[in-house]
């Protein structure tokens, strides 16, 4: 949960930051070489169309204003203000979900706007966010003092792996990682216009682009009451 100054007017104290992070990153010979992310909050829609009620402006004013915003109930991040930049490439955005009247139609990219309309299917977007086309480009290792974006993927990536630690510790999670193993919200979204089924197919959807070069790995978890989170790993190795 975030808030910032003058959150009160849009009748809330504080939001959900979004509800699904996707992360991508790519190694050469065991070595991160790039990193992209995008977060996303998700809207049941009616026909590829969603209009934002008036319970849910605050986000919106998140999303279309970029505002410093300061944690709330996030352990070992409360208080701490961040800062993303707004730019163009929108790397906080709405995924729309059609209702269950239509459950075999793809879920689609929306860019903030009180009508938010489906663009691209996220069979597309995925895709475009390993070759980084989509999302923003993350440097979790030495981020400069005014990338908060990359600040606040880290701090999502922290929460993330304390989550994941704990559901395994708990019995919940019997294995994180590999493909088969996912939570099945996951499965229903890259299956949803059958383009891929699991990491394993990457490689034949891409076509031969060469973005693996050595393998993939992913692990999908969704932690009760937070946000779920799609972390993506390919390799290259070097000849």
């Amino acid at each position: 949960m975030v808030t910032w100054k003058g959150i009160q007017s849009k009748g809330k104290k504080s939001v959900e930051l979004g509800d699904l992070m996707i992360c991508h990153f790519h190694s050469i010979n065991n070595t991160m070489s790039c990193a992209q992310a995008i977060i996303l909050q998700a809207k049941v829609a009616r026909g590829n169309q969603h209009t934002v009620g008036r319970k849910e402006l605050a986000q919106l004013d998140l999303y279309d204003q970029y505002h410093r915003f300061e944690y709330r109930r996030s352990p070992g991040l409360n208080g701490h203000p961040r800062q993303i930049a707004k730019a163009s490439d929108h790397p906080l955005a709405y995924m729309l979900i059609e209702s269950a009247s239509h459950p075999h139609k793809p879920f689609r990219l929306a860019v903030p706007n009180v009508k938010l309309i489906g663009r691209q299917a996220m069979e597309i977007v995925i895709p475009r966010l390993l070759l980084g086309r989509s999302g923003r480009a993350v440097h979790l290792t030495n981020p400069s003092s005014n990338d908060d974006w990359s600040k606040v993927i880290k701090d999502l990536l922290t929460i993330t792996y304390r989550s994941a630690y704990r559901l395994i510790s708990q019995g919940k999670v019997a294995h994180p990682r590999g493909a088969g193993r996912f939570p099945p919200a996951f499965a229903q979204m890259v299956t949803a216009n059958g383009q891929f089924g699991d990491v394993k197919s990457l490689t034949s959807f891409f076509g031969g682009m060469g973005i693996n070069g050595g393998g993939e790995d992913a692990v999908a978890i969704v932690p009760p009451g937070g946000m779920g989170a799609i972390l993506i790993r390919t390799i290259a190795r070097e000849e």
